[in-house]
């Protein structure tokens, strides 16, 4: 049985690619760059455009912008960057190139992009980035103020205020909602009171929390517990099972008093407004007043709710 040979094509383009960086590396000129932030890539100068340098190092090339070029070295002197000019070099082939990188003044203190460079350059560069991240402005700000979108819904007036620490990792908040409408299913406020199947109405929500970021910016994943207390008038029957109470078919006025425990995401745009969507759980009791009397239900409430703030940082 006769064994069926390579495909020519396949061999004369493997061999057309390698011979063709072999030609840009021969006639380019051999340099080792420094960037502003003290990464080195050592290469082959291929071609110079008014505002970009193209190195290529090996199977790879990069593609820098020279206003992020501090420093380069032919090995026998160092070359001022002002100094560089257009070059015509033999046309570039990207398809011959297992990685092409663009290093450019949006992404040079990327620290992604710091690894991916360290991973293609061999030990010119420390496994660690040498630099710092630009300023966060936002950690400045010790302050921000949120409300809640779904008050365009329920006209409610919903208001947090929180003190941020970030040396600590944390965050301190007080919230205060009120609302005279009805309410079915939904959310009262950072206690996060859902009674399904009930009317409520003139619902007044005290809380405070303490958040905990893992991230020390204030930004990215945290968890919170805190304590909340909340007074409001139900109407209609609320729901045997879930409460243990009678069924009632007047009004009656009823209070929540316990803890919240919460887990969430915050982050920041533009550097000044910030977004929190967030789970929480109030863990706790509620009394209701009949004939002038308070009544408090046997059992321990749960009431899971799920919230997004949105506000200003200042």
């Amino acid at each position: 049985m006769q064994r069926q040979g390579r495909n020519p094509n396949r061999a004369f383009r493997f061999w057309g690619i390698f011979l063709m960086i072999l030609g840009l590396e021969s006639v380019a000129q051999a340099i080792t760059l420094e960037l502003i932030n003290k990464v080195r890539i050592a290469g082959h100068i291929v071609g110079m455009k008014k505002e970009e340098v193209f190195i290529v190092s090996e199977r790879n090339l990069f593609v820098i912008d020279k206003p992020v070029i501090a420093a380069i070295n032919d090995g026998d002197s160092a070359i001022a960057v002002s100094t560089l000019k257009p070059l015509k070099r033999l046309p570039i082939n990207y398809n011959a190139f297992e990685n092409i990188i663009e290093i450019n003044q949006q992404n040079i203190w990327s620290y992604e992009n710091y690894f991916v460079i360290v991973k293609l350059t061999g030990n010119l560069n420390p496994p660690e980035p040498p630099f710092l991240p630009p300023p966060d402005p936002t950690l400045d700000k010790k302050w921000y103020v949120t409300i809640k979108p779904v008050r365009l819904i329920w006209r409610c007036t919903d208001l947090t205020i929180a003190r941020r620490m970030i040396i600590r990792h944390g965050e301190m908040r007080l919230s205060y909602f009120y609302s005279r409408n009805v309410m079915q299913p939904g959310s009262t406020g950072e206690a996060d009171i859902i009674l399904f199947g009930s009317l409520l109405q003139n619902i007044s929500v005290l809380s405070g929390s303490c958040r905990y970021y893992y991230n020390p910016d204030g930004r990215g994943l945290f968890v919170g517990i805190g304590g909340s207390y909340a007074n409001f008038t139900y109407k209609n029957n609320f729901w045997a099972n879930v409460f243990s109470w009678p069924l009632l078919s007047i009004s009656a006025p009823c209070k929540f008093e316990g803890g919240l425990v919460e887990i969430g995401l915050t982050g920041t745009l533009f550097n000044f407004l910030v977004s929190s969507p967030s789970f929480c759980l109030g863990i706790g009791q509620i009394s209701y007043k009949m004939g002038g009397k308070w009544y408090n239900d046997k059992k321990v409430n749960w009431i899971p709710t799920l919230n997004w703030t949105l506000g200003i940082l200042f």
